[in-house]
């Protein structure tokens, strides 16, 4: 039974008006009805906030596994491209830091015509250059870059090649494969009888390097071809 709120008679539950007044009464299961739509959006709010944070912490961690993956395969296929071609892998060349007593030397006369280069094993592999001046009949001795003894040179009328090549360029311990590199054509190779040391050869002797026993660079000779002419 339920109270009529105006004329306080008592009416059946399943009473839409009033027996007595004919008030209509409030359906109070329309506002539970409503109350009842709002805890249920709440909860999907909840659900649909909860499900988004997981997944957003879920992708992150795939996007990061995919970023690390990424990563692995760009730098093992780059490794893939530099062993397939072959190329300036373990090739890298260096340059000898001239002494001031060289510098000034090339700035007053310019680059010897001829040079001999000697890494002392037995010595902390003290470098020793001998640079030739042809038209100046002397040759300058350096000893790790600094200025040792002055003695003379002559030699016959040569003729001038095509290798650019440097004291600077040459360092010790460089490889076969790093020299080839340098002069910028395939050395021919053989083995000295009196040494058993590996000697590159180019140009038919016009630049000749031996290496010791563990294909480092020990010597270098740079010299220039005896004219022909008459």
């Amino acid at each position: 039974m339920k109270e009529c709120p105006s004329c306080k008679s008592l009416n059946a539950d399943s009473n839409i008006y009033c027996k007595d007044c004919g008030k209509r009464f409030h359906a109070a299961g329309k506002s539970n009805a409503f109350r009842n739509f709002l805890i249920f959006v709440g909860v999907f709010a909840v659900i649909i906030t909860l499900g988004l944070v997981t997944y957003l912490l879920i992708n992150g961690n795939i996007l990061s596994s995919f970023d690390t993956l990424f990563q692995k395969f760009s730098s093992k296929a780059a490794d893939q491209q530099n062993v397939g071609s072959g190329e300036d892998i373990g090739l890298e060349l260096k340059k000898e830091e001239l002494g001031p007593d060289q510098k000034r030397l090339i700035s007053m006369f310019g680059y010897p015509d001829q040079f001999i280069i000697i890494f002392d094993e037995g010595n902390s592999n003290l470098r020793i250059d001998t640079w030739m001046y042809e038209d100046m009949e002397a040759c300058f001795i350096f000893e790790d870059g600094k200025y040792s003894d002055v003695g003379e040179f002559i030699i016959d009328d040569t003729e001038n090649d095509s290798y650019n090549i440097a004291p600077e360029d040459f360092t010790y311990a460089m490889t076969p494969e790093q020299v080839e590199k340098l002069i910028g054509e395939k050395g021919a190779e053989n083995i000295d009888e009196s040494t058993d040391l590996n000697v590159l050869t180019f140009g038919d002797g016009i630049i000749i390097c031996v290496f010791n026993p563990d294909n480092c660079l020990i010597n270098i000779a740079r010299q220039k071809k005896i004219s022909t002419d008459v």
